[in-house]
C-alpha cells in the first residue's frame, strides 16, 4: 500500500521570528468608549461647559449666574414639591430648641446623548448639626434591599408577568417624622423670626 506524500517544495519556510501574528480585533460593547478625561471633548458640540462648571455652589452664585432663570425656576419647583407633600409648617422656634441648618444643592441633569436635560435644585438639611438623642435616635438609609428586586424578577419570570418601570417624584419625602425638628428657612424664602417645623424627612436629615 502506497502512502501519499505532500509536496512542500512550493512553500517558503517561515521562522518564528519572521512570523506575523495579527492583533486580535477590539471588541466593544454598548456605546463608544472615550479615553478618560476626553468626555467633554467628545461632547463639545453639545455644550462648551461641563455640569460642574454650570452648577453654582451657593444661592448667591445661582441667582447671579448666566442660567439664573433656570435655577430660580428649579428652586420654585422644589419649593412647590415641598408644599404639595406638606413637608413642613411655618412655626416659631421654641426657646429650648436649636434649628437645623439648610442649604441648596444644584445639579445639571444630562440625557443619554449628553445634552442638558434640566436644571435641578435640591433642598437639603444640614444633618451634621443634629444632636443625638434629641433630634434623632437612629440613622438608616430608606432604600430597597438588594435582594428584593431580584425576588420580584424571579416571580415575574415564573408567573409570566409583564413588568413596568416608573419614577416616583420626590420619593424621599414620604417618610413621616416622630421627632420635633425645626429647620431654618432657605435663602430666598426666609421669613423673619419664623422656622420650618418638619413633618416629614428631607434629604440629608438624620
Amino acid at each position: 500500500m502506497t502512502v501519499p506524500t505532500l509536496d512542500t517544495s512550493q512553500y517558503q519556510e517561515v521562522t518564528p521570528a519572521d512570523e506575523h501574528i495579527p492583533a486580535p480585533p477590539t471588541i466593544r460593547f454598548g456605546c463608544p468608549v472615550h479615553p478618560p478625561g476626553a468626555y467633554w471633548q467628545a461632547t463639545a458640540h453639545i455644550t462648551q461647559e461641563s455640569p460642574s462648571q454650570l452648577e453654582p455652589s451657593s444661592y448667591t452664585a445661582a441667582i447671579n449666574s448666566p442660567h439664573s432663570e433656570q435655577w430660580i425656576q428649579a428652586m420654585a419647583d422644589e419649593m412647590q414639591s415641598m408644599q404639595d407633600q406638606k413637608v413642613w409648617k411655618i412655626a416659631n422656634l421654641p426657646a429650648n430648641r436649636k434649628p437645623v441648618g439648610s442649604c441648596w444643592v444644584y445639579k445639571v441633569k444630562l440625557d443619554s446623548s449628553g445634552q442638558i436635560d434640566r436644571f435641578k435644585a435640591c433642598l437639603v438639611a444640614q444633618g451634621f448639626s443634629q444632636q443625638p438623642g434629641i433630634d434623632f435616635e437612629e440613622v438608616f438609609a430608606p432604600v430597597v434591599r438588594y435582594g428584593s428586586p431580584s425576588l420580584i424578577l424571579v416571580l415575574v419570570v415564573y408567573n409570566y408577568w409583564v413588568t413596568e418601570q416608573l419614577d416616583i417624584q420626590a420619593a424621599f419625602l414620604y417618610g413621616f417624622l416622630d421627632e420635633e425638628i425645626y429647620m431654618q428657612l432657605l435663602q430666598g424664602y426666609q421669613n423673619e423670626g419664623k422656622y420650618c417645623r418638619l413633618l416629614k424627612s428631607i434629604y440629608r436629615l438624620k
